[in-house]
């Protein structure tokens, strides 16, 4: 049987209105796969983890390997935490535990239906993005938080686990403070084909966290 990749989540994979034609994660992946592998998008830009179930149902029959990239947007729901007052280091981040553990619980539901599927499924944490220097500090502490349930998640679940936060590491990988460049989207590309095509499991950005049986 051939392979057939599906790709659900956000602009992460969706990235075509912020590329030049060509330069996408879609098409960058068809062109690394084998001639007899199908690839197909369903992720779309701006989707959020309420929109994953209903990615999933659209995810053909015949489907082997389905990669997902979900939960930035959910995140940035809670950019503006990083500027509230708060008294003491420890309530700050008792305020962030709590939008975390809701964020877990979440994306343990949203995963466990992809993992109900039985196929081969890997997903990825949220990169850290080119955010301006003034607000880059804080929000990659914040994010490492959430990126942390992502972690266990996929532990949990038995899922091979992408970290993104390794693959796009440059500048230039972003066209905007979130969205991935052509250069972006071509590390990402390399990365989903290694995830499906392994030559080597300790390559950059691969991790198979699993968790006790």
């Amino acid at each position: 049987m051939n392979d057939m990749l599906v790709l659900l989540g956000d602009s992460i994979f969706d990235n075509t209105p912020y590329v030049p034609r060509g330069a996408d994660v879609l098409t960058q992946l068809r062109a690394l796969v084998p001639a007899s592998t199908r690839v197909e998008m369903l992720a779309r830009d701006g989707a959020r983890m309420r929109d994953l179930p209903r990615q999933l149902q659209l995810v053909p029959h015949e489907a082997t390997h389905v990669l997902i990239s979900i939960g930035g947007n959910d995140v940035l729901q809670h950019v503006a935490v990083l500027d509230a007052p708060a008294r003491s280091v420890s309530q700050a981040l008792l305020v962030l535990a709590e939008r975390v553990a809701t964020f877990e619980r979440e994306y343990a539901e949203t995963l466990a239906a992809a993992r109900s599927s039985r196929r081969k499924t890997t997903v990825c944490t949220i990169y850290e993005g080119a955010l301006a220097p003034s607000m880059a500090t804080a929000a990659r502490t914040a994010l490492a938080l959430f990126n942390d349930a992502i972690v266990r998640t996929a532990s949990e679940l038995q899922l091979d686990l992408i970290e993104l936060r390794l693959v796009c590491t440059e500048t230039a990988d972003y066209v905007s403070a979130i969205e991935p460049s052509a250069q972006g989207a071509a590390k990402i590309a390399r990365r989903l084909h290694r995830a499906v095509y392994p030559a080597d499991e300790h390559s950059e950005g691969f991790t198979r966290l699993w968790g006790p049986v």
